[in-house]
């Protein structure tokens, strides 16, 4: 039987389309912290120097201030994009 195998590339963008769809639904509502996006999470600071994005990220999404969670998931979702990609 034949298993397909992603390489790191792709596990990497499929953490930050996870964070991504996160990101999108916190500006709506909070949104619930589960254990799939901790691993994305979790993942993704592996490539990265800092970790404070990740945990800005995963405080702000269940932040009940509308304009609070959005600026600060936004920001910390474009730091983390940053930190993976570069």
């Amino acid at each position: 039987m034949f298993y397909m195998r992603f390489g790191m590339s792709e596990l990497r963008s499929k953490a930050l389309a996870a964070i991504d769809e996160a990101a999108n639904k916190a500006l709506n509502a909070p949104v619930e912290r589960q254990m799939a996006l901790r691993f994305a999470l979790a993942f993704l600071a592996n490539f990265a120097e800092e970790r404070w994005p990740f945990d800005n990220f995963w405080r702000a999404i269940a932040t009940q201030d509308p304009k609070v969670r959005s600026a600060t998931v936004t920001a910390a979702r474009n730091a983390i994009h940053r930190a993976v990609k570069g």
